[in-house]
């Protein structure tokens, strides 16, 4: 009986260990896309069912997500090395998760791009958050590699119920990270020449 109590432990250890591989990016520990991709399409499906009883007050009364990219990543690595460019993701990582609120779903998409999934907020309230982060990402001195950096991001917002976008609901976890990612693209463009944020 102890025998098959130590294994059944022993058994639900590595099916933890094998979950964390699976949904979890190895570097940074945040969820990987598939990690993110489970719990987003969870809310989304919850959202869409709300609204679909037409509640006035839901449950998740919206979903947002902002698509997040390290501003010349490339240029860190090649002036200070691989090793310093996973340590500043690594950093990074860390201060996106800090950044959020404790629900929300933090994932490091590909390479140098983040995504965060804001669970209840609204396009203004992610807007908000966006905004705060790359302020917060600008001003604070990234001491990494025994060297003082300055990082910088582009960001891109969506949310799943858009007034002022056609269609106004979108629960499509696919088209809102795209959307985002366009968002995300345009801002970039604007940090080149105007270095202005306009999320919208």
């Amino acid at each position: 009986m102890k025998k098959e109590k130590i294994s059944i432990i022993s058994l639900k250890r590595e099916l933890g260990r094998l979950k964390r591989l699976v949904y979890h990016d190895s570097l940074t520990g945040l969820y990987n896309r598939k990690g993110f991709a489970e719990d987003a399409l969870g809310y989304l499906k919850e959202l869409k069912s709300e609204q679909a009883r037409n509640r006035r007050e839901f449950k998740i009364n919206n979903f947002s997500v902002i698509f997040i990219d390290l501003n010349d990543f490339k240029k860190l690595n090649d002036k200070h090395g691989h090793p310093c460019g996973d340590k500043t993701i690594v950093a990074f990582a860390a201060f996106l998760k800090k950044s959020v609120r404790s629900f929300d779903i933090v994932c490091r998409w590909s390479g140098d791009e983040f995504v965060v999934g804001l669970v209840g907020a609204g396009l203004k309230e992610a807007a908000k958050i966006a905004g705060k982060i790359k302020n917060l990402v600008a001003v604070k001195n990234w001491r990494l590699c025994g060297k003082n950096l300055k990082l910088s991001v582009s960001l891109g917002v969506a949310s799943a119920i858009d007034r002022e976008r056609k269609p106004q609901s979108i629960f499509k976890l696919e088209s809102l990270i795209e959307e985002a990612d366009r968002k995300m693209y345009q801002d970039k463009k604007r940090e080149k020449s105007l270095f202005k944020l306009n999320l919208f």
